[in-house]
């Protein structure tokens, strides 16, 4: 193997391995607990080898959210463009949250720990969580919510997030079981779904279309 090509091999492994550890260990801890010590200590990794890919804590933790995006992004393009040809409703609200089923299927620790990371952001220090949705950008979002819009009357784009945003707390409170303020009926939720992604994607889907239909005027 070309030794270019080996180094560069090796290089991607070690910060995978490194995000995959610090995000596991931002999942379940505040930003401002999480050390860069503790992140090489879990990784197994000196402390100047981190620092060496990714210079600062922060730099690390918004790697950490950014790094499933394009994923979710290619999952989201791919459905869609099966869904363009047989549309509904209902078929666009389950294929713009199933990407979050797919990431704990695919790799169900890895999965679940990124979700549970991505239910945290709010509740971290106030300029680290403005920073990281400043950061946390799925384009697709909006291409969604043009096909939501054929199907809904005159609602804005602010209630049209805020909604979002609630069904994207309950799903991945569920798929992450991660500890928030909606853990108990989380836990709760997989206890009556036998813990199946498929069918919390089901609850999920129900009930984003029910406020949907309930406050929003549908065509």
């Amino acid at each position: 193997m070309n030794r270019g090509l080996y180094a560069q091999e090796k290089k991607m492994e070690t910060c995978q391995k490194i995000i995959d550890v610090a995000t596991e260990l931002f999942s379940c801890n505040s930003y401002d607990v999480v050390t860069m010590r503790d992140v090489a200590k879990k990784a197994d990794i000196s402390l100047a080898l981190l620092s060496y890919h990714f210079e600062t804590k922060k730099n690390l933790y918004l790697c950490c959210l950014l790094h499933k995006i394009p994923d979710i992004e290619r999952w989201r393009s791919r459905i869609m463009q099966r869904v363009d040809k047989d549309p509904s409703l209902e078929k666009y609200v389950k294929a713009f949250f199933l990407p979050c089923v797919e990431l704990v299927k695919n790799n169900e620790i890895a999965g679940k720990h990124y979700l549970s990371l991505l239910c945290r952001v709010s509740k971290e220090c106030k300029d680290i969580a403005i920073e990281a949705k400043k950061c946390i950008k799925f384009q697709m979002t909006d291409i969604y919510y043009q096909r939501f819009k054929q199907y809904m009357g005159n609602v804005s784009d602010e209630d049209f997030s805020w909604l979002t945003h609630i069904a994207h707390v309950m799903l991945y409170c569920s798929l992450a079981k991660c500890n928030s303020q909606l853990d108990q009926v989380a836990q709760k939720w997989n206890v009556l779904l036998n813990d199946s992604p498929e069918l919390i994607l089901e609850m999920v889907t129900l009930a984003y279309l029910r406020i949907i239909r309930r406050y929003v005027p549908v065509t």
